[in-house]
Order: C-alpha cells, then structure tokens, then sequence
C-alpha cells in the first residue's frame, strides 16, 4: 500500500526535559523538507535517454512533468510512437521562459507541484491539472497525443484575407448570463501551510456586480506560486 509514496524518516533529539518546552514548544514540531523534484525525461537533451531513468534530471517544468505523466501512470501509458514529443518539448521551453517579477527578477513561467491521483477517471482528466498549470491544451491528432502550451501564436491567417469575398458573420453560441463576469484562480499557498490560496477576481467584461454569482473557479491544484496563478487568472 505505500507504494508510490514517498516518506521522510526524521529523528530528533529532545534534549534535558527543563528546556524542552523551549526548543519544543508545539507537542509535535513542525517541520519543512526541500528535495529534489521528479526524475522525468527531457527530450531537447541528448544526453538523456527516454528509455534510461539513470539519465534522467529532476524537474518541475510544466510540460515535461506532463509528458512523464502521460508516459508513466498506471491508468493508460502513452508509448512515444503515440506522442507527438516535439510539441511537449515546445511546450517544457515555453514552462523554462524568464518571466519578470514587479519587485525585480525573473521567475520560469511554468512550475507545477503537487500530486496527482489516477483512479476513477480517465486519463486526459487526471492529466488535467498538469494542463491548467501550464494554460495548454492537449490535442489528439492523427491518434497521437500532442499539446498546445499556453504562449501567444501569430496568426496565420487575418479577417482582411476573407473580407474581399463577402461578408462576415458572426453567430452567437453561448448565452450572455452564461459568461462569467468574473474569474477567479485557486491555488496552493506555501505560505499558508500549502493549503487553498485564492486571488482577487479578475473582471471578465467591464461590469461586475461583486457578488459570488457568475465568478468562474479556475483550479489550480498544481500551482505552488501566485504570481503563476496570476498569469493564468489572467489569460483565462
């Protein structure tokens, strides 16, 4: 039943029992751990083999954990032969992109941290909050597995190469009480013991009344940072 998991064996010393309460002050201390992150493949290097844990790296880039998880999971195991890699390792350059922070400095745009649980659903679901944590999509083309990142593309094509043929026209295919009017992102918060964190609401038009009614939940279950949450929030 443990496997899968990972556990931290901790040992400590208590010390005399006069000073105790002091170095000990909770009944059970609370303690942080840092380490490494997943060993996952990354296909932009040689050196590594897809084949050969050994020379894989740890990593928390988006779209690689992404790829590792559609590769590695006890629900549906995608084979490379059915993966389109290079728009994974499109999207793990994408998640490596300095983004500039307000207060100074460069932060890489897409982080993920968290678990995921396979079980009772299928597989693009599961994968889910590994998409959302990037802005991406997954694709299914010619029966093989493929990603969209969340990053601007210029466009092929423009209205002005249709207008000379005729008219445009534009049906409506959603109802206007069905758009939300606000969006608002959830998150992991370190700072508050790795619990919920939620951020203001970002308007989606230019009126919001202010109530919960009509603000759209955008979970992000795998986001560990508020200023990605932010970014997301926003292109949402």
């Amino acid at each position: 039943k443990m496997a899968g998991l990972t556990f931290i064996w901790i040992k400590t010393v208590l010390g005399a029992a006069k000073t105790r309460q002091e170095r000990w002050p909770s009944q059970t201390p609370e303690l942080e751990a840092e380490m490494g992150w997943s060993l996952i493949w990354d296909p932009r290097d040689d050196g590594q083999d897809a084949e050969d844990p050994t020379t894989w790296t740890s990593s928390s880039n988006q779209a690689l954990c992404l790829l590792d998880a559609a590769r590695h999971n006890p629900v549906a195991q995608y084979p490379l032969s059915q993966i389109i890699v290079d728009q994974l390792a499109w999207g793990a350059d994408v998640a490596d992109e300095a983004v500039p922070l307000r207060a100074g400095g460069t932060q890489p745009r897409y982080r993920v941290g968290g678990v995921l649980t396979f079980s009772g659903t299928e597989l693009p679901d599961i994968l889910s909050p590994l998409v959302a944590a990037g802005g991406g999509a997954l694709l299914t083309v010619g029966g093989r597995l493929g990603y969209r990142p969340g990053c601007w593309v210029p466009p092929l094509a423009t209205l002005t190469n249709y207008l000379a043929e005729g008219d445009v026209r534009f049906q409506r295919s959603r109802e206007p009480g069905a758009t939300p009017q606000a969006v608002r992102a959830t998150f992991v918060d370190p700072g508050a013991d790795w619990s919920e964190g939620s951020l203001e609401p970002v308007l989606v038009g230019e009126v919001w009344s202010g109530g919960d009614d009509r603000i759209e939940t955008l979970g992000l279950s795998m986001v560990c940072d508020p200023f990605q949450a932010m970014r997301l929030q926003q292109m949402e």
